[in-house]
């Protein structure tokens, strides 16, 4: 009925088919299995630290049961959803966490569902809704990847790529955000334009002895 396996030191117990939890779920009664889930998931949330996969599992139990959700379960079950190819789970876990407050990271996970799913409008009015909050915030640079490859890539919308680009200008003030930004402009510039234009540009961008070889490629 059931196998044990060892990964990394820790025993993992599984039903040794799918079929048998089909079977066992069919016919638990309604409060049982709601008390099995409550307490699958409080378990798990014990653990330190809590896989994004642990947090899939227990966020889905936590669903099934009608239980109200951490935000920040949320977003890592979110997460992993969208790392494990379901990004409709994915976008439905967003949506909870940014219901429950979790702002721009959830709001980040919303947008790559979408994009996952080739959803590019739905991605960038996600996107656009919370321009507002990203000045400051931890995740901006990823917020301005997310939405300069939804624009440029995803709706061919390059003129609003750039003037994003030209917007985030203000949201830092240290030089290797500038030289970040600038990198990205030659970038767009040479996929349009050409680099005609660019060409002092990229030799104060690479004169810099500090910038990462994968960012100097």
């Amino acid at each position: 009925m059931i196998v044990v396996s060892h990964d990394a030191g820790e025993a993992e117990v599984r039903l040794a088919h799918p079929i048998y939890g089909e079977v066992l779920r069919q016919g638990l009664p309604v409060l049982r299995g709601r008390e099995l889930r409550l307490g699958l998931a409080e378990t798990i949330q014990r653990r330190r630290p809590v896989s994004p996969d642990d947090a899939l599992r227990a966020a889905r139990w936590l669903i099934d049961a009608g239980a109200p959700v951490p935000s920040v379960l949320l977003v890592d079950a979110a997460t992993a959803a969208n790392l494990a190819g379901d990004p409709a789970l994915g976008a439905e876990l967003a949506t909870r966490a940014l219901d429950a407050g979790a702002g721009l990271d959830a709001t980040l996970l919303l947008a790559r569902a979408h994009t996952i799913r080739n959803r590019f409008e739905d991605a960038e009015a996600v996107l656009a809704a919370a321009e507002n909050e990203v000045p400051g915030h931890p995740a901006a640079r990823e917020y301005l990847s997310q939405r300069v490859h939804v624009l440029f890539w995803g709706l061919r919308r390059r003129a609003e790529a750039r003037a994003l680009l030209d917007r985030a200008q203000s949201w830092w003030s240290d030089p290797a955000s500038a030289q970040h930004l600038e990198s990205w402009r030659v970038g767009l510039a040479g996929l349009t334009d050409g680099f005609a234009g660019r060409v002092e540009s990229l030799e104060k961008v690479l004169a810099d002895p500090g910038m990462k070889p994968s960012r100097r490629r």
